[in-house]
């Protein structure tokens, strides 16, 4: 059971991460940004905000984990952001970038929705499948000399 359940899992996991990333992990660029402190619109007061140029303009993307990763103002982060479309940067790292909160607690509901349904087909077989792994005998195996 665990032997299928849990590399398939992994498996699943690996791809879904890898190939559902905006912006996109394979086209977008890396950069560094600075952190700097920018009136927020939505909250009325100064945030943290990485501050970066494509070379034409500057943009300001959210730092999400500042406040929680102990980034001041001046500190320079990595982020990745399309060329296309450089307003939707994200910080490269692993919790805002390759996995959310959302993302980690779906993936473990869904490992342990696999793991009961592995552990509920194989746990209690019928009599029949009983009597046929009783009566089983292991072919002879040709010998080559």
């Amino acid at each position: 059971m665990t032997k299928i359940v849990v590399p398939l899992y992994l498996v699943c996991l690996f791809c879904y991460i890898l190939f559902s990333r905006d912006p996109d992990y394979f086209d977008g660029e890396i950069m560094q940004a600075t952190l700097v402190m920018k009136n927020d619109a939505y909250a009325f007061k100064d945030v943290l905000k990485a501050e970066f140029s494509d070379g034409y303009k500057n943009y300001y993307v959210d730092d999400f984990l500042g406040h929680y990763s102990g980034h001041q103002p001046g500190d320079k982060i990595t982020i990745i952001y399309e060329p296309k479309n450089p307003k939707g940067a994200k910080q490269y790292s692993f919790w805002n970038y390759w996995m959310t909160i959302q993302e980690f607690f779906w993936s473990l509901l869904l490992l342990a929705v696999s793991w009961s349904a592995a552990y509920s087909i194989t746990q209690n077989p019928t009599p029949e499948a009983l009597l046929e792994q009783l009566n089983y005998k292991e072919p002879d195996k040709p010998r080559y000399d």
